[in-house]
């Protein structure tokens, strides 16, 4: 007899699109498809804030803004339209370095102000690249909406009644110097203690040793009046 057939183990390599694994590829896409709809909402939601960048929330460092912004970018931008070009007279704030030169030459310079009370074109244009130059803001303004689209009621200049001028600021800060300072009643009033009580035992001390003089007599006796006559003073 011949002897029993033996099997013995051998390793095989598959490559990883041979239709070995087709079996497998096919219930692990089934698994995955199955796994993302059984996502919760809270699971989707907590997702979305982990991608979406504009729900999380960042507050501007510049000192006395206290801005809320969604995002970087738009933090970016917060800077460079709030903080980047302001006034350093009135605070008040554009968009680019340029723009605020011409607010603090136009506003600010008194120059400016002869040149332009000399009938000398002063207003340059607010666009970038515009060669136009003009006697007036009116005559400017005039220019932007014809020729580069401004709606009617752009205005570049701000209202100066909510910017007290440096004299205002300076009567105000007087004012309250004032307001702040003692009165004289109140002056009056805070008297040392040491002091007052020292005034007061000199008081005490003076009217105890006044004395009325014996040539004096005050009373009335039964008989009539009682009066004492001085000695008359010796030659």
């Amino acid at each position: 007899m011949g002897a029993f057939p033996a099997w013995s183990a051998c390793r095989r390599r598959f490559s990883p699109d041979d239709a070995f694994f087709n079996a497998g590829n096919v219930e692990r896409e089934l698994q995955a498809k199955q796994v993302s709809l059984n996502i919760s909402e809270e699971e989707r939601a907590y997702i979305g804030r982990i991608e979406d960048e504009d729900c999380w929330l960042v507050n501007c460092s510049i000192a006395g803004c206290g801005a809320q912004l969604r995002g970087v970018e738009e933090l970016e931008n917060h800077h460079l339209i709030r903080h980047t070009a302001v006034c350093s007279v009135c605070s008040s704030c554009f968009p680019t370095k340029r723009l605020l030169s011409l607010h603090i030459s136009e506003t600010h310079d008194s120059f400016f102000k002869a040149k332009v009370a000399r009938n000398h074109p002063m207003y340059e244009c607010l666009v970038e690249g515009c060669p136009g130059v003009f006697f007036s803001d009116k005559s400017r303004k005039q220019h932007l909406v014809d020729k580069h689209k401004f709606p009617s009621s752009f205005h570049f200049h701000k209202s100066t009644k909510n910017h007290p001028s440096q004299k205002q600021r300076q009567r105000f800060k007087a004012k309250s110097y004032m307001d702040s300072a003692p009165k004289p009643e109140e002056a009056a009033m805070s008297v040392d203690v040491d002091e007052l009580s020292s005034a007061i035992s000199k008081l005490t001390t003076a009217a105890e040793s006044d004395h009325v003089p014996q040539s004096i007599s005050f009373g009335r006796k039964r008989g009539g009046l009682v009066t004492r006559h001085s000695r008359h003073p010796r030659n």
